[in-house]
């Protein structure tokens, strides 16, 4: 019997690093469609997951065979060559960790972990959008690294190693849409919904285009984005000073009336004043 109760034990205990797995499948999924090429850093991530689980199970495999031989007379001439085997694993799995993530600080743009903040809305015409809820285990949609949190944010949690890796275009993509200079996909809580050049908007012609405000020498700054796919968040935490990014398909303008709350609030305190 308590055998038994060792055993359900360690399998409640895998449970979690199994469906920890399987949402990161989902991810995966989600963040690279078919044909697409990884970046560095989600290659790493999904390789020292994929090493940690099979470390997991190896060590999960011989513990359940010592706890199930335990009372055979040979267990005693096995027990040490199985903790050597428990510590060969251990130690291989540790150190694939602490190379990659020594590695990834070294090398990448940001040169260590870096959290950055953006806030956003999107607007077809008059309708603003909201992106997808995050469903299941996950508190996010997009990567580990690129993702948001049902809280009209942008989040950059990790290491950054090319600085295209957090583009407005790469938000969209990892979130399992799609953004070009003409045309936006996104998943929103009612489905796919898809913005076009050329569509009407208060019956007139609509375009794409998208429109920052930031934060220069202690103004509120607003500016159209030219090349809005490529565009990269600003390295703020906090909202202000990090960005306010609007994206909407509307007939073309210089300047948007739109802006995100939390800017709102900052002019009205007067902790900013206007551009």
């Amino acid at each position: 019997m308590k055998k038994l109760f060792l055993i359900l034990l360690l399998l409640l205990l895998i449970t979690p690093i199994t469906a920890a797995h399987e949402e990161e499948e989902e991810e995966t999924i989600l963040a690279h469609e078919e044909g697409e090429e990884k970046s560095l850093t989600h290659e790493i991530q999904d390789n020292s997951l994929q090493y940690t689980l099979w470390g997991a199970a190896f060590l999960a495999a011989i513990t359940l065979y010592m706890l199930l031989i335990q009372r055979k007379k040979f267990f005693k001439r096995q027990k040490a060559i199985l903790f050597i085997l428990i510590i060969i694993a251990t130690l291989t799995v540790t150190s694939y960790l602490i190379y990659t993530t020594l590695y990834l600080n070294f090398t990448s743009a940001t040169k260590g972990p870096v959290h950055w903040h953006a806030d956003y809305e999107i607007w077809n015409c008059n309708e603003k959008l909201e992106l997808m809820n995050p469903e299941g285990f996950s508190n996010k949609i997009g990567s580990n690294v690129f993702h948001e949190h049902n809280d009209n944010r942008i989040h950059v949690e990790g290491v950054v190693t090319n600085p295209s890796e957090v583009s407005l275009q790469e938000f969209f993509e990892v979130t399992g849409g799609e953004l070009s200079a003409q045309h936006l996909t996104m998943n929103t809580p009612q489905g796919k919904k898809e913005l076009n050049n050329k569509e009407m908007c208060n019956d007139q012609p609509a375009i794409l285009q998208a429109f920052v405000y930031a934060i220069k020498e202690g103004k509120i700054h607003q500016e159209k984005i030219q090349n809005f796919p490529e565009y990269v968040l600003s390295p703020y935490s906090n909202v202000p000073p990090g960005d306010c990014i609007i994206i909407e398909l509307s007939p073309e303008k210089d300047s948007t009336t739109r802006i995100c709350e939390t800017y709102r609030l900052a002019k009205e305190k007067g902790e900013f004043n206007g551009s």
